[in-house]
């Protein structure tokens, strides 16, 4: 069975003033979320045009990067980015954001999906371990932390103490 090379990315480069808010509401480095497909295209949800899969310029500097589970297979990855594909261009969830993760009431759209939010629902898919935990309420760093409790490894070396 062919082998996976999927990765999870999570943002600490420079960001614009949305993520400046994140980072200091939040007091994490990581403010968004992708998947990294085995191909080069990334899934994820972004504020201006929803949930998307696109070609990445990558840039390891800005991203801490963690690989799938070794063993993960290129089944498990098909099974993610079909997730993704059938949501794409649903719109970013701006509820969700708001009072999910900035107010915690659990109130998100049932269509629309943030980033964090996208990525763990499509990886649930696909891994049963991470199953249980609710997207909507995940942010980035939450979810860096629950991918590294369940066998996710480190690859890029821009992971710092405070991030743990």
């Amino acid at each position: 069975m062919e082998k996976s090379n999927m990765k999870a990315l999570f943002w600490v480069g420079k960001c614009t003033l949305f993520g400046k808010l994140i980072r200091w509401f939040k007091r994490h480095r990581e403010t968004h979320s992708e998947i990294l497909f085995s191909d080069g295209f990334s899934g994820t949800a972004n504020s201006g045009p929803g949930v998307e899969i696109y070609k990445l310029d990558f840039n390891k500097d800005d991203w801490i990067v963690l690989n799938a589970p070794q063993g993960t297979t290129m089944e498990q990855e098909k099974i993610v980015r079909d997730f993704i594909q059938g949501e794409v261009g649903q719109k970013y969830d701006w509820r969700g954001i708001v009072f999910c993760q900035i107010f915690p009431w659990g109130w998100e759209s049932k269509d629309n999906w943030f980033c964090a939010e996208i990525v763990l629902a499509a990886l649930q898919k696909a891994f049963p371990e991470l199953r249980g935990s609710k997207p909507y309420q995940q942010d980035a760093y939450e979810l860096m932390t629950l991918l590294l409790l369940k066998g996710w490894t480190i690859e890029a070396k821009n992971l710092e103490e405070k991030d743990l």
